[in-house]
């Protein structure tokens, strides 16, 4: 999957595992699964969605005309069949039909080949036709497939126009543009065009033995090997190159060869005899590598030529034109101008005035080429050593100011005033350079008159806004490879190229992206040299590195726009991976694939590994993902392929996932796959059902109880008024009856009678409270309120006072229990009688009002009054305060001797 192998082999314990570890060949049906053929003449159907093996065929299955031997190749042909070649013979599988069973029914059919033939392949047309080919003979084969029989055809080649002619036609693959419908073969005359049975006519002319082993790319391209080179023939343009590995063990496995294959994004793959795998990227061939030392500088001369230099003062010249290389110049010896001046010097510039520019440590100089007059101008810098020049790039404005990059900072030269514009950087400033040493100049591309891009020994890239004088930076956080720039180079399209020490970098301007390379891109290597950059006069980019140099135009660097298909390739539970191939396993099928799969809650911690089928650099596909039912995003995970989540609750989530290839191409579709957790029994809907029955009916019995309970106390209460008033008050009115009669009969008009008579009313005024108080009738407001009306009326009437009673009606809504009924009415009671014996006044206005859930009850006299200073103390004042706290409530005494009293309670109902 880009990552990492998975590898399936034979196991004698297991059925279901491949007949034979020695693989001949490999097929993908139009279904999808794949045909899998073995060098002792097997053939294995591996089915993706059970992970499973089913054996096709075998020593047992097959009609034996003839021994198998090993399946040399495994077709599809038009009809969807499979075709199946072996040594001598073929063997056609039909249209599979399904049973009920986890296999699938084959109809095989076997036909021999016509006897004597050496080396044959077949070759399968996209109109159907099927086609014999052999090895040292111009005789080929047609399969008819009314009769099912081979019809020989001869191969007309002599009229093919070729120079030394061989006796046989030596044939060793074919290939089938489908757009056009013909053959390609590849023999040992070169690459034959043929077509309706003829050879049209020879399109390369290259009489060398092939090896058999080739193909087409979509761009048709023919490649095919030559002992460890690869050939690369282009059928449209008619043009033949080569590609070479630099490195000895990729040049054995191409030697080696036994397979060959282009995979969708146009990474090519040899698989060689025992040395494994070369995987190539042939994009990587845009950025053309050059020789194996290191650069240190890349140079124009006046008639275009590149050199190169690399070392000790000997150049290399390369001559695009004609693309040869050649060690042709000893910088040392060049032509000088003047003193420490010369024509190779780096940096260097001709400006407008047709000055050519040098420098040195401390001097920027230049001279006419005109006049071959000289001027120098002194650096405005102390000598320091450093590991390079102190001198790295100048560039000329359009305004004729040379800009200078320097180890010390940024420098500017005004020649006509001599005068120096200075910039260095500024820790207190985010707006400065932010690195002292600089390497690399370039002026802006889309505005070169306002922008001025620096590259720097580690402060990463910096534009120069040249009208205030002010830097904005761009690092590593924004895209950078490495914070160290050594060259900037403009293209055509508003991108700048940068060298690094882990690569090259191409910045667009415009968007502000960074897209990065590496070796793995055809890099010289990631590390580049100081002063090793150029672009040429053609508009070909040139940067050197310790591994040689690369040259490019960035025209040709395209972005592989081949979107990757996404895959999710394994499962883990409790970092444990599922076993696909196993039917009692949480799933019995691939986790790719996108099914269901079930799992219980303690296994809610689960891991999906997953991979963008791009190869052509893994580790910088980028991916997303999202766990639909958790996620309420999707989360960029950069290149981790990867995504774990714990402790899941119970439900129905789908995990979906997407990926992109190095050049930010997303794949068209996301995979996915659904995960049900399934919750334990006591989460259940039936069981939450049941509490939530269970709690109802609790609820329901206990609000019973309560109401029974209190129906019952009720009834209580009410039958102790009903008895308190029928019996025991009954006998205290008659006793009080009898002790007024007594008293009017006797005629010393005895105290104790009239004790009694006292005692006896009090008893029955207590009585009647406690009766009023106890029965449920009364405890709304309503009552309560009737009653103070009355006790008002009998009292304080019957002493000639006059009485107004202002009470709000919302309070009749309200109710009081039976201990909070008591102490109101008993503070009001206590006031009304006080106020009736002595307050000694004519006048009582009582008042009720609601303020939200308060209610405030106000008794206020015209009497006496008194100094709340003296008499606050007394015990009927500290009786109506304690009953006022057991209401909760707060209870204010206000009066002043002749000014009356007012009682003020505040309560909350």
């Amino acid at each position: 999957d880009g990552y990492k192998f998975k590898i399936f082999r034979h196991d004698a314990d297991d059925p279901a595992s491949l007949s034979d570890s020695y693989i001949q060949s490999l097929c993908e049906d139009v279904s999808g699964k794949i045909w899998v053929g073995s060098s002792s003449g097997t053939v294995d159907l591996f089915d993706h969605k059970t992970g499973k093996f089913q054996h096709i065929i075998q020593e047992t299955n097959t009609p034996q005309k003839t021994p198998n031997g090993p399946v040399n190749q495994i077709l599809v042909d038009k009809s969807g069949n499979i075709v199946v070649q072996f040594r001598n013979k073929v063997i056609f599988i039909k249209n599979s039909v399904s049973d009920k069973k986890d296999t699938i029914n084959f109809d095989l059919e076997e036909v021999l080949f016509p006897p004597g033939l050496l080396n044959p392949f077949i070759t399968i047309l996209k109109t159907g036709t099927i086609y014999l080919f052999q090895n040292l003979s111009s005789v080929y084969y047609e399969f008819l497939q009314a009769s099912r029989e081979w019809s020989a055809r001869k191969m007309e080649y002599e009229s093919l126009t070729y120079t030394g002619k061989p006796e046989k036609l030596n044939i060793y693959r074919a290939h089938e543009d489908t757009v056009t419908q013909k053959l390609y073969i590849i023999c040992n005359l070169g690459i034959i065009r043929f077509y309706h049975g003829k050879a049209e006519e020879i399109i390369l002319k290259y009489p060398v033995q092939l090896l058999q082993q080739s193909f087409m790319d979509k761009d048709m391209n023919i490649w095919f090997c030559k002992h460890d080179t690869l050939s690369i023939f282009n059928i449209t343009k008619g043009k033949l190159k080569f590609l070479t590995s630099s490195d000895e063990a990729n040049k054995v496995n191409v030697i080696l060869a036994n397979c060959t294959f282009v995979d969708r994004s146009g990474m090519i793959w040899i698989g060689s005899k025992g040395y494994g795998i070369v995987a190539i990227n042939y994009r990587a061939r845009q950025f053309h590598h050059m020789d194996n030392t290191s650069v240190f500088s890349i140079l124009e001369t006046s008639d275009n030529k590149i050199i190169v230099n690399s070392g000790n003062n000997l150049g290399k010249t390369l001559d695009l034109a004609t693309s040869t290389y050649t060690d042709s110049i000893n910088i040392h010896k060049a032509k000088r101008y003047f003193d420490n001046f010369n024509e190779l010097t780096f940096p260097s510039i001709t400006d407008k005035k047709h000055h050519r520019w040098f420098t040195d440590h401390q001097r920027l100089a230049y001279i006419d080429l005109n006049t071959k007059q000289t001027r120098s101008y002194t650096l405005p810098l102390k000598q320091t050593n450093y590991d390079y020049s102190m001198v790295s790039d100048l560039k000329e404005d359009e305004a004729g100011s040379i800009w200078v990059a320097t180890m010390e900072g940024l420098f500017c030269l005004n020649p006509d005033v001599e005068t120096w514009r200075i910039y260095k950087t500024d820790p207190s400033d985010k707006s400065s350079l932010s690195f002292n040493s600089t390497f690399s100049l370039c002026f802006d591309p889309v505005e070169p008159s306002r922008y001025l891009w620096i590259g720097t020994n580690g402060g990463g890239l910096n534009r120069m806004d040249m009208s205030t004088g002010k830097f904005e930076r761009y690092t590593v956080k924004n895209g950078l490879p490495n914070n160290v720039i050594y060259g900037i180079l403009r293209d055509n399209r508003d991108n700048l190229w940068m060298s690094t020490n882990k690569g090259l970098s191409c910045f667009n301007v415009r968007n502000q992206t960074f897209k990065n390379y590496e070796d793995k891109d055809g890099l010289q290597s990631n590390e580049f040299n100081h002063n090793a950059f150029l672009r040429s006069t053609s508009g070909i980019l040139f940067f050197g590195g310790v591994n040689g140099y690369n040259y490019f135009n960035p025209d040709e660097i395209e972005t592989n726009q081949i979107a990757p298909k996404i895959a999710i390739t394994d499962l883990l539970i409790r970092n444990k991976s599922i076993n696909s191939g196993q039917l009692n396993g949480p799933s019995p099928e691939a986790p790719y694939l996108g099914k269901k799969i079930i799992l219980p809650y303690r296994d809610n911690m689960i891991t999906f590994e997953f991979a963008a089928l791009d190869y052509t650099a893994p580790p910088k596909n980028q991916y997303q993902y999202r766990m639909e039912g958790f996620d309420h995003d999707w989360v960029n995970s950069g290149n981790i392929h990867s995504a774990t989540y714990t402790n899941l609750d119970p439900g129905t989530y789908t995990f979906k996932v997407k990926g992109s290839n190095k050049d930010g191409i997303w794949s068209e579709q996301s995979a996915s796959v659904l995960i049900t957790i399934i919750p334990p029994w006591y989460m259940t809907w039936w069981f939450r059902s049941l509490i939530v029955a269970l709690l109802f009916l609790s609820a329901y019995a206990f609000y019973k109880y309560r109401l029974n309970q209190t129906l019952k106390l009720m009834a209580i209460r009410n039958r102790i008024a009903t008895d308190l008033h029928d019996e025991i008050g009954s006998n205290l009115s008659n006793i009080a009856i009898f002790s007024e009669v007594a008293q009017h009969k006797s005629d010393d008009k005895n105290d104790l009678l009239k004790k009694i008579s006292s005692y006896t009313q009090t008893s029955m005024d207590a009585m009647n409270d406690i009766v009023w108080m106890v029965n449920t009738r009364n405890d709304r407001f309503e009552n309560i309120i009737n009653r103070m009306r009355q006790l008002a009326g009998e009292v304080l009437e019957a002493k000639g006072y006059s009485v107004q009673i202002d009470i709000d009606e919302r309070i009749n809504s309200f109710s009081m229990n039976m201990e909070e009924r008591k102490n109101f009415y008993l503070i009001y009671k206590e006031t009304v009688n006080n106020i009736a014996k002595y307050a000694l006044g004519s006048e009582v206005r009582i008042t009720m009002k609601v303020n939200q859930d308060d209610v405030m009850l106000s008794i206020k006299d015209n009497g006496v009054g008194f100094d709340t200073k003296t008499i606050n103390s007394g015990n009927g004042l500290i009786n109506l305060r304690t009953r006022a706290n057991a209401l909760k409530g707060q209870l204010q005494v206000q009066s002043m001797p002749g000014e009356g009293t007012e009682i003020i309670l505040k309560f909350k109902v």
